[in-house]
């Protein structure tokens, strides 16, 4: 970038009327150090010769004769600069230098001189050659000083508005060149990039066309009011662009993203279009395009000034782009380690970024996809979820129960390109799950207890009845039959009556039980007969293992298989219509660390038995309420399921039920194994 003091010295040395050659001087020394060369040389024009002024470094003969400029060596370079009067740049190594300018001065068309600069590292851009124009115009008004003092102040001013304006444009490159890196969405680099454009060419419409991560994205910027029909037509001149530049065609209808630039400026129609390519590595990714509403003829400068700040956009495009990349690639490696579910959607609701977490929860009831709509969590609709500002909680029951604490965020635009909404999932089904199991269990130890303490006092008054009973028959050996009769149905009864006692007293842990170690797989063979008989021919009975050659437990014989034909029992009920009986055994280690099926399964070894049917199932009504004594869907009371509670429990057991209408009802049952004390 060119320093206002080094022009302002200039200026000062042109106008106080020292030599030509000292002028020269100031001119070479804030080329080179503007465009970061090591070496150079300034000369004029006088008739077939060209006279160096000054040079640096001596490599530059003090006179050339244009007509018999030699093709072999540097002065093909200075012959093509002066006949072609446009400036020569060799950015590969040639004998002579690193890297080369040879930059013609020139006034209305006529060279007047050259200004040449080598050597340093890199590649000579189009803002070298911005600079190298001003040390140009500056020569010129020192050699026309020379030359004619008279015309010299009516070109100075022509000169010094040209450098003032050249010096402008520099100045909004290099603002530009310092706020661009501190951007970070297309949104707001485009709407920087239009607006900076427009500080030096005043476009009515500007539009871009570029291909960001695959997709086709069109930017436009505005900067009046036009009518519909006018940015039809600046569209479907977009639309020739791309197929002009050879780009994939595809309509850009839909895919438009409008920027407001200047609101106040107004236009009646489009008259004139320029448009430049976005080239990296010689691939065009792109082009911007502008539109005037009068007949416009950009200059040469301003078409220089357009064509950097296209390659600054370029650059800064495949700059941030792969900066959005690695920053969005650290967010998702990020989101992937946390423990909650995150999904983030944008204003449209489309799926952006999911986690593994997420993935796991949602792929129960419905799997997740980039660029899908969420439309609901469970049966809830995300418009209502994102509506409330305090944690949602969420039950899921089906295909499976799942409990959810859900919390939103409202995100801003950042690496993600967009507006949105972060939705946090936090799995607390095993803590609900538990909070649940700890008040059936309290709910139940309150039932037995009383239960049990009926039961006792009615064992009594039953023992005294069938006692009263018994030596009323023993001490009567003549009553008559009917008496009898009537005594022994009180006697039986009685028994009915006790037996259901007993029933009560498994319910609620009461009754004494003699345990001894019992391999279940070898007990189920047993029983698979009785079972067999039991069940109608419509039933299946299947039977599934993890290949274990046994499957220990210390347990009580008669209540166990008490506890078969209960559930067997409920399972017949439930598949009038037929349908399969399954029981599963499998061996199951639970680690510290490790996540169990049930919360409350401390650390150990346990049998799990899964007794399973395909019957019409339970709603979540029945199923809370299915172990507790007398509650039944049938029209008698039962005590299945609350005596095969009571069985399990004294057997040390867990009973986990899993049930939904028509798809069949699950009873797990955990069991600690039993496993020989060494002596």
């Amino acid at each position: 970038m060119v320093e206002n003091s080094i022009i302002t010295q200039i200026l000062k040395s042109i106008a106080s009327h020292i030599s030509l050659e000292e002028v020269s001087k100031l001119i070479l020394e804030g080329a080179i150090s503007s465009t970061r060369s090591k070496i150079g040389a300034v000369g004029y024009i006088q008739v077939n010769r060209l006279i160096i002024l000054s040079q640096k470094e001596g490599c530059w003969r003090k006179e050339y004769i244009i007509s018999e400029l030699s093709c072999n060596d540097m002065g093909r370079f200075i012959g093509e600069a002066i006949k072609d009067k446009k400036p020569i740049v060799v950015n590969e190594k040639i004998p002579e230098f690193s890297r080369l300018i040879v930059f013609p001065v020139q006034f209305k068309e006529i060279v007047e001189g050259l200004i040449c600069v080598a050597g340093g590292e890199g590649e000579y851009t189009s803002q070298d050659l911005m600079c190298l124009e001003i040390f140009a115009l500056l020569f010129i008004l020192a050699l026309y000083r020379k030359k004619d003092e008279n015309k010299i102040r009516q070109f100075s001013e022509e000169v010094e508005e040209i450098i003032e304006k050249r010096t402008y444009e520099l100045e909004i490159l290099y603002e530009f060149s310092q706020k661009i890196p501190n951007i970070f969405n297309w949104d707001d680099f485009f709407r920087l990039s239009f607006s900076y454009l427009y500080q030096v060419i005043k476009y009515d419409l500007v539009g871009c066309w570029v291909k960001i991560e695959g997709s086709l994205k069109v930017f436009i910027g505005k900067t009046g009011s036009f009518g519909e029909n006018f940015l039809k037509e600046f569209i479907a001149h977009m639309q020739e662009t791309q197929i002009q530049y050879e780009l994939i065609s595809e309509s850009i209808e839909g895919r438009i993203k409008f920027i407001e630039v200047d609101k106040e400026r107004k236009a009646d129609g489009l008259n004139t279009y320029v448009h430049l390519p976005l080239k990296i590595s010689e691939k065009i990714k792109g082009f911007v395009c502008v539109g005037f509403s009068e007949r416009v003829i950009l200059d040469e400068y301003e078409l220089r000034f357009f064509d950097t700040l296209v390659h600054q956009v370029t650059l800064s495009l495949e700059r941030l782009e792969i900066l959005m990349r690695t920053q969005e690639r650290e967010l998702s490696q990020i989101i992937e380690r946390l423990p909650e579910g995150i999904i983030i959607i944008d204003e449209e609701r489309r799926i952006i970024l999911f986690n593994p977490q997420a993935e796991r929860m949602f792929s129960s009831f419905f799997p997740i996809k980039k660029g899908e709509t969420l439309e609901k969590i469970g049966e809830v609709e995300v418009e209502k979820i994102l509506e409330k500002e305090e944690i949602v909680e969420l039950e899921i029951n089906y295909p499976k129960r799942l409990f959810l604490e859900i919390i939103t965020g409202f995100l801003e635009k950042g690496i993600f390109k967009k507006r949105g909404w972060v939705i946090l999932l936090r799995d607390v089904t095993q803590q609900k799950e538990k909070e649940m199991y700890f008040e059936q269990q309290r709910r139940l130890a309150t039932v037995g207890q009383f239960a049990g303490g009926i039961a006792h006092q009615f064992n009594n008054i039953l023992n005294v009845i069938m006692v009263t009973t018994d030596a009323i028959l023993l001490s009567n050996p003549h009553l008559d039959e009917e008496t009898k009769r009537w005594l022994k149905n009180i006697k039986e009864e009685g028994r009915r009556a006790a037996d259901l006692v007993y029933r009560f007293l498994d319910f609620s842990r009461h009754s004494l039980i003699e345990k001894k170690k019992i391999d279940i797989l070898s007990f189920i063979r047993s029983l698979e007969k009785e079972l067999r008989r039991f069940f109608p021919p419509h039933i299946e009975i299947y039977i599934q293992t993890d290949q274990k050659s046994e499957y220990p437990i210390q347990g009580d014989p008669f209540l166990l298989r008490q506890l078969f034909l209960n559930l067997a029992s409920n399972s017949k009920d439930a598949m009038l219509e037929g349908g399969k009986f399954i029981l599963g055994l499998k061996e199951l280690v639970v680690e510290k660390g490790n996540t169990s099926p049930l919360p409350m399964l401390s650390q150990g070894r346990y049998i799990e038995l899964r007794i399973e049917d395909t019957g019409i199932g339970m709603d979540e009504e029945t199923k809370r309420h299915a172990l507790e004594p007398f509650f039944s869907t049938k029209n008698a009371p039962g005590l299945g399921l609350s005596q095969a509670y009571g069985i399990v429990k004294q057997h040390k057991g867990i009973m986990r039920l899993e049930s939904q209408p028509s798809q069949g009802t699950k009873v797990i049952i955990y069991f600690p194994k039993y496993e020989e004390k060494n002596k």
